[in-house]
């Protein structure tokens, strides 16, 4: 698709997702109270970093023995010190992490620091500490984008193995297997009842990467979230395989820009549309084929589909029941 063309349709296919309508998240077939369920979800889809932080620690501390426990104290614990370390240098980010977490494990180590900013005078030597500190930052802060983009794309390129199509998903190759069944969060299951376009069984697991950009004369902790959703029949053979997330493509293209994409940006939300077709297509090339020829015509909301060798992918921009970015996997017939 030429460059033009894709710039118009993932124009028009912003507009169309600014409409789409909203429902239930796939997977999630819990039993949980209606406020631990709204905790919860605030973890997921607060708009910043920050207030899934604060979200998170306002969860464990209102629902000690919740149903998402398991799911939201692992990540806080992670998020927590990210938040912090992210913070801690600045007076300003010490006043931050204050604000959102006054009750926070690293809450008394904050107040000390900022009281040590606060006191003390500029010397000459601050100025070599400080440099060395800002160049690991960066140094920390490109590891973390990097990783968080190479996480996403490779469970694109998972999702994407044919044998999982064709074989029971018991069978499926370690690099599959592995991360999928025993890494953390482990995966949540229930049965499909009536079954969905042949689908019995429906796995999912949500995964958070943390990473820090630049704004203007700090940084902010972001995070790139999504969920794998595997569907499979009575013979555990995959029918359908979804990488989904809230604004997953705009985060994505964060990892790369390396500065924050605002919704009311829209040339800047067409660079990270085009930026996800680059990746989807890239980890449909490393599993599938890389014949030109797979690419269908496609219509928004839709941004890109390839079909070859019984593997059909569709990418979406805000697609999913929540207005998530979504991109499907299925068996070709």
């Amino acid at each position: 698709m030429r460059a033009s063309s894709r710039r118009a349709l993932a124009a028009f296919a912003l507009a169309v997702a600014s409409i789409s309508s909203v429902g239930c998240t796939s997977g999630k077939a819990f039993i949980a109270t209606a406020s631990d369920y709204a905790d919860y979800r605030s973890t997921r889809v607060s708009p910043t970093f920050e207030g899934r932080v604060g979200a998170a620690a306002r969860y464990l501390e209102r629902h000690p023995r919740g149903a998402y426990v398991d799911e939201v104290k692992p990540y806080f614990e992670r998020a927590e010190l990210l938040f912090f370390e992210s913070h801690e240098k600045t007076i300003d980010g010490l006043e931050a992490y204050l604000d959102a977490l006054p009750k926070g494990p690293h809450a008394a180590a904050a107040r000390d620091a900022l009281t040590f900013l606060r006191e003390r005078s500029n010397r000459p030597d601050d100025l070599l500490v400080a440099a060395a500190s800002t160049r690991r930052r960066l140094e920390q802060n490109a590891a973390g984008r990097a990783r968080a983009r190479e996480e996403l794309s490779a469970w694109l390129e998972r999702s994407m193995t044919r044998s999982l199509f064709t074989g029971s998903f018991e069978e499926a190759p370690k690099e599959v297997l592995v991360p999928f069944v025993l890494g953390l969060p482990q995966p949540r299951c229930s049965v499909i009842d009536p079954p969905e376009q042949g689908a019995t069984r429906r796995c999912a697991k949500v995964l958070s990467l943390q990473y820090v950009i630049p704004v203007k004369r700090s940084y902010e902790s972001r995070e790139l979230t999504f969920e794998v959703t595997i569907e499979t029949d009575a013979r555990g053979r995959a029918r359908r395989i979804v990488v989904s997330g809230p604004d997953m493509f705009a985060r994505l293209q964060e990892t790369y820009a390396k500065d924050a994409i605002e919704a009311s940006d829209l040339a800047r939300r067409i660079d990270a549309v085009e930026r996800a077709v680059d990746v989807i297509t890239g980890a449909f090339e490393a599993q599938v084929s890389i014949d030109p020829k797979c690419a269908e015509d496609v219509a928004a909301p839709d941004v890109t589909h390839l079909r070859c060798n019984g593997i059909d992918v569709v990418g979406t921009l805000g697609g999913g029941p929540d207005g998530d970015d979504v991109v499907v996997v299925t068996p070709s017939e």
